[in-house]
């Protein structure tokens, strides 16, 4: 906190509350992040479910050796294209936990500003009481000197 803020500057909240938006915006964006993601990470598990179930449904039907080796050979790419969807639902998976633990960084960050505006919120409000009350008793030391002469002038009649 600067020493402005400490002494009541009024323009640190109007500071604080730009950093805030600035920062809501990059937990907005934080969000969108990991909403797609997480698509990704879906679309492709779908696809591995399709492969897997396109290989399962291939099996060795026909006794011709030509035609088995082409569904040996079918059924080895098949492996190889699950084995390279797999990798990149992995690599999409780290993507998706990376942009969670950014969005929750960025929340975390919005939360500590959220309190830091509400703790200034309250000082200034405290300062704001303390002037008024300052007045009060500034007033209040001002009639009663005016009272104390009243109240002498009304014993000497």
């Amino acid at each position: 906190m600067s020493a402005a803020s400490a002494n009541g500057n009024p323009n640190d909240g109007l500071g604080l509350s730009r950093l805030l938006g600035a920062r809501r915006v990059q937990q907005d964006r934080a969000a969108e992040v990991v909403r797609l993601a997480r698509e990704r990470s879906q679309r492709q598990g779908e696809r591995i479910a399709r492969v897997a179930e396109a290989m399962s449904r291939t099996g060795g039907e026909s006794l011709e050796p030509h035609a088995a080796m082409a569904a040996l050979a079918a059924r080895a790419a098949g492996v190889q294209l699950l084995a390279e969807l797999s990798a990149v639902r992995r690599t999409l998976h780290d993507e998706e936990e990376a942009a969670v633990e950014a969005h929750t960084a960025a929340r975390r960050e919005v939360r500590s500003l959220e309190k830091l505006q509400a703790r200034l919120a309250v000082r200034e409000r405290e300062r704001e009481l303390r002037a008024e009350q300052q007045v009060l008793d500034e007033v209040a030391l001002r009639r009663r000197p005016r009272e104390d002469a009243d109240a002498e002038g009304g014993a000497d009649r």
